[in-house]
C-alpha cells in the first residue's frame, strides 16, 4: 500500500486547492451535472486507482483532466464507463469505484480514455498524473476545456513534485503531450521519455509510445 500519511496529505492538498476559471473536482460540484457527494466520490475514486497502481514502473505525465473524463471519475485518462458500469474494465470491477454523475444523465464518453485504454490493456505498470489537476473550462463553460494557464501550470508543479517524490519516487517519467514535457522538466527530470498525447490525431502515435514502453508488470 501506499503510504496512508502521503495519501492524506495528498487529500488535503488537493481539497485545498482553487482558483479561477478552474472546476477541482475534488472539492466542488455542480449539481446541474453532479450528485450532491460527487467530489467525495471522485477523491475516494483517485485513491483507490493509485493505491491499485501503486507499483507502477512508469509515470504518465498528461495535462489536465478532460470534462467528459477525469473531471468526472476523478481518474485522468479515464471516463466513467470505464469505472462502473457495463463497459468497466477488467481490473475495476472487482474496486469500489462509484458514479459521482446524476443517474439521469449518461455517462460520459472521452475519446482520449478509450484510446488509452485501448493501448494499455491490461497493463499494470503505468500510473498517470497530470500538469495540472483541476478541470480548466473552456470558452463554452462547464462542459468545455481549455489548456491550462501558465499559473495554474506553476501550481500543479507543486502536486507533481509531491507526486513524484513523496507518493512514486523514483519512477521511469514519461510525458504525455508538451505540457506534461513542460511540467517534469520544470522539476528538474532531464530524462523524459515523450509519447504524443492521444487527441487530435495523435491516437496512432500514443499507441506506439506505450507499446515501446518495456513492460514491468509480468
Amino acid at each position: 500500500m501506499l503510504a496512508p500519511d502521503a495519501l492524506a496529505e495528498l487529500r488535503k492538498r488537493l481539497l485545498a486547492w482553487r482558483g479561477p476559471g478552474a472546476f477541482n473536482q475534488f472539492a466542488e460540484v455542480n449539481l446541474d451535472y453532479d450528485r450532491p457527494d460527487g467530489a467525495v466520490r471522485r477523491l475516494a475514486n483517485l485513491l483507490i486507482y493509485l493505491d491499485h497502481f501503486e507499483d507502477a514502473a512508469y509515470v504518465l505525465v498528461g495535462e489536465a483532466p478532460g470534462y467528459n473524463g477525469g473531471r468526472f471519475s476523478g481518474v485522468w485518462f479515464t471516463d466513467e464507463r470505464f469505472l462502473v458500469g457495463e463497459r468497466a474494465l477488467p481490473w475495476a470491477r472487482a474496486l469500489a469505484f462509484q458514479r459521482s454523475s446524476r443517474d439521469d444523465l449518461p455517462l460520459r464518453r472521452e475519446m482520449s480514455s478509450t484510446i488509452v485504454w485501448s493501448a494499455l490493456g491490461d497493463r499494470r505498470d503505468i500510473v498517470f498524473w497530470p500538469a495540472f489537476p483541476a478541470h480548466p473550462m473552456g470558452l463554452r463553460g462547464a462542459m468545455s476545456n481549455r489548456a491550462p494557464r501558465r499559473d495554474e501550470l506553476v501550481a500543479g508543479r507543486e502536486f507533481l513534485r509531491f507526486f513524484l517524490h513523496v507518493l512514486f519516487p523514483g519512477r521511469i517519467v514519461v510525458a504525455i503531450g508538451r505540457h506534461g514535457e513542460a511540467a517534469a522538466t520544470a522539476l528538474g527530470h532531464t530524462e523524459i521519455r515523450y509519447i504524443r498525447h492521444p487527441a487530435q490525431g495523435g491516437a496512432t502515435a500514443f499507441r506506439q509510445g506505450i507499446a515501446a514502453l518495456p513492460r514491468r508488470d509480468e
